[in-house]
């Protein structure tokens, strides 16, 4: 990533690349790349299905809202990505016998052993990526991330 410290634009505004908003997406779109060239070494999974089942696989029996919450994904997205994992019978989804609203999503036999090929690799990136930092600076970083997320959250009001 490039020093963006005192980076003005032909006006004098702060340039786009000095916003830790800018900066924190292009981050994402890397590890987005990164993150599907994983996957795919042995799948054809898109990182979006990868993170479907990741998640599954994470919270046992779920339902949908389960993992939308958890993930912040969209929820047309969620549910386009799910039916392809569903057609391909790496997670079942059947509905709650005592509620028949409520969707249990499970991860089957061949889901399983596709997350078992796969986590091991995912568990390689992760320490890949936070290379050169000690584990309190990733302590510190992921502190850091949930205030900002917090401050995230919030929406500016209208008006």
């Amino acid at each position: 990533m490039q020093d963006t410290t005192n980076t003005l634009d032909p006006r004098g505004w702060p340039a786009p690349e000095t916003f830790l908003t800018y900066q924190l997406t292009r981050v994402v779109q890397e590890l987005n790349a990164q993150g599907t060239a994983y996957v795919r070494r042995y799948s054809d999974l898109s990182l979006v299905q990868w993170r479907i089942l990741l998640m599954v696989q994470r919270f046992g029996k779920s339902n949908p809202r389960d993992i939308t919450a958890a993930t912040g994904m969209d929820k047309g997205l969620f549910s386009r990505n799910l039916k392809g994992l569903i057609s391909r019978k790496l997670i079942t989804a059947r509905k709650d016998p005592k509620d028949r609203r409520r969707i249990d999503l499970v991860v089957t036999p061949t889901g399983r052993a596709l997350y078992d090929k796969i986590i091991p690799l995912m568990e390689q990136r992760q320490a890949h990526v936070l290379h050169g930092l000690t584990q309190g600076e990733v302590a510190q970083f992921q502190r850091m991330l949930d205030i900002v997320s917090r401050n995230a959250a919030f929406r500016a009001p209208t008006g």
